[in-house]
């Protein structure tokens, strides 16, 4: 079985009118998907949000403080902003903040 990470949160991970990564675009493959039938052959997953404490068991303490330093100052909601104080997880990126408009 094939694993699809999807959440609603990534249709709102837009890199601008020129990179291929848009909600457009996604909401086009998901469509392929069901259009084919191919979205009964997979498992679908939604990722769920994770704290810091969690991210700790499998990445050192140095590591996210350096990926903190390479975060944008705009475009995010910082986690202290957020009613959960809590972290999410997106695919691709090992770590990271929600992201609209990022």
């Amino acid at each position: 079985t094939t694993a699809f990470f999807s959440h609603d949160d990534f249709m709102k991970h837009n890199m601008g009118p020129e990179h291929p990564e848009s909600p457009e675009r996604l909401a086009a493959i998901i469509s392929y998907l069901a259009d084919t039938g191919l979205d009964q052959k997979l498992d679908w997953v939604r990722p769920e949000e994770i704290t810091r404490d969690q991210l700790l068991m499998v990445h050192p303490e140095k590591y996210l403080h350096q990926l903190d330093l390479m975060q944008p100052t705009r475009g995010r909601v910082p986690p202290s902003s957020r009613s959960s104080g809590s972290w999410c997880q997106y695919p691709g990126r090992g770590y990271g903040h929600e992201q609209p408009g990022y």
